[in-house]
Parts: structure tokens; C-alpha cells; sequence
């Protein structure tokens, strides 16, 4: 874009140098304009580019041996451990979990807002998507209706919703009406466990490596802080780029143990993914 912008100056500077004088203004002034019209087309560019931010896979951890965590991890997973994991460790937490379980699956990321596609019986195109959300309060039917909108955009058949609570009595019944599957925070636990024992101390090291507990900006991918709200009592997390990035979210409602699903969901989920 530099050489595109500065061509016509160049040329301006070579016909001054040729006593074109006339020629001159012209060419300064298109000059200008060119060099703005070149800006902003870049900046839409720009506008448009994905996130870039990388997803470390599987493959980019070393291997740990059976039985033994890794120091200052914690050494089992539990309902508790799940609901302290931030918004984007969790989001890689889910993914993580269908990669070993040998399922090709993609992060599409979108801050918060991001789900994972899935290839589900040795698919070659996407045929499955999945949501997640770390909120600890129920998801609602609001939230499972946002997945079925995705899926219609993705012209996908099924949908799984991950979350590391619980889901309201009527999103559970308009998940069952639509076939969608619920996986609570309980779930989740009971699918990690059924992993084999590295595989769990596999996923327990990358969830819980380095602070895993403090949300990440979704648009600078660094660490937030936590700040006073309006009343004493009462804080919200902020990027540390404030006041350059003005995202904020809310501190997360107090831990509550996730209700127990019914077992015919556990079997239809492990029919689902192997």
C-alpha cells in the first residue's frame, strides 16, 4: 500500500524536476486524495480481517505421565474446579475435549460470542456445532435459541450447548423439542472422568495452566482486572487497556453445584461423539 500511495508523488517529484510545471497541481492534489482513499481502504480491510489469536491444540503440550499432575495444578477434576474456569479456557476446555475423543473440531472464534464445529462419524463437512457458556446462573431459552439460529445459518442438523451450570426447566424443554443436547457442569464432569487417566491429567494441565481463574478480554486477549463498581460492595472485571478497550463484564454470581442430568442424556451424547 506504501509504493501505491507514494507512486503518484514520485512522479509528481519527476515531472517538477522536468519543468512540468504545469502537471504539478494536478498531481499533488490527486496525490492527496489517492493517499486518503488508500487509508481508508485499508482500515476496512483491516475492519474485516479474523481473529488471529491462536488456539494451542493437544499436540502443543508435552506429554504427561499417568498419575502424576503437574506441580501447582490441581490434581483432580471436580464441579467446583469446572465453574472457576474462565470464559476462554473453558471455550478451549470443550474444544480439548472433542479432539481427544478423535473428533475434528474447529474453534470459530468470536470473543465470547465463539463455537466449535464439529465433523461427528468420521464426516468430512460440518455437521454438528457447539456453544458454550461459563455463566453459572441457568442458561435460558434465549441462549439455546442462538444455537439453532447458528445452526440454520451452518445448515446443521445438530447442536450441543456446553455449560459449566445449569439450564432452566424451560430450556430444557425446548432443547428436547428441538434436539438439542444439554451438557451441564455435572455432565461435563462425569464426561471427563470417563476419559482414560491421562487423557484427564492431559486436559487438567491445559485448563488449569497459569492463571485460569482471571476472564480474558475478548478483543485484546490479556488478562482483566478487577475494579470498583458504582457502590463499594460491588466490582466488575475491565480490560488492563482501559480506558484504550472499553470491555467489561461482570463479576460471576456465587458457585453453585450443577443438577444432575438424566442418564438417557449421557447415553445419547456418547452415541453422538464416540
Amino acid at each position: 500500500m506504501t509504493l501505491i500511495c507514494a507512486a503518484p508523488l514520485i512522479l509528481t517529484i519527476f515531472l517538477r524536476q522536468n519543468d512540468a510545471a504545469l502537471f504539478t497541481p494536478f498531481l499533488l492534489v490527486a496525490t492527496t486524495v489517492f493517499f486518503f482513499v488508500s487509508v481508508l481502504w485499508f482500515l476496512v480491510r483491516e475492519d474485516e480481517r479474523p481473529n488471529t489469536f491462536s488456539v494451542p491444540t493437544i499436540s502443543d503440550y508435552p506429554t504427561i505421565q499417568e498419575g502424576f499432575p503437574m506441580p501447582g495444578t490441581p490434581r483432580h477434576w471436580t464441579t467446583g474446579l469446572i465453574q472457576e474456569i474462565e470464559w476462554k479456557r473453558f471455550e478451549r476446555l470443550c474444544l480439548w475435549y472433542f479432539l481427544v475423543k478423535d473428533v475434528k473440531a474447529t474453534l470459530v472464534q468470536k470473543g465470547t460470542n465463539g463455537y466449535i464445529q464439529l465433523c461427528l462419524d468420521q464426516a468430512i463437512e460440518v455437521n454438528a456445532i457447539v456453544k458454550h457458556k461459563t455463566s453459572l446462573k441457568d442458561v435460558g431459552v434465549k441462549d439455546i435459541k442462538s444455537l439453532l439460529t447458528l445452526m440454520a445459518k451452518e445448515n446443521v442438523s445438530k447442536g450441543f450447548y456446553m455449560a459449566a451450570g445449569s439450564f432452566s426447566p424451560e430450556a430444557k424443554a425446548f432443547a428436547k423439542e428441538n434436539m438439542v443436547t444439554l451438557i451441564s457442569g455435572g455432565m461435563l464432569l462425569t464426561m471427563l472422568k470417563r476419559l482414560r487417566q491421562i487423557q484427564q491429567m492431559k486436559l487438567l494441565h491445559m485448563a488449569t495452566e497459569g492463571d485460569y481463574k482471571t476472564p480474558t478480554c475478548p478483543a485484546c486477549d490479556i488478562k482483566m482486572v478487577s475494579l470498583h463498581g458504582p457502590h463499594q460492595d460491588k466490582y466488575y472485571w475491565a480490560c488492563a487497556n482501559k480506558p484504550s478497550c472499553k470491555h467489561i463484564m461482570p463479576r460471576r454470581a456465587q458457585r453453585m453445584l450443577p443438577r444432575e442430568e438424566p442418564r438417557n442424556n449421557m447415553r445419547f451424547l456418547q452415541h453422538a461423539i464416540g
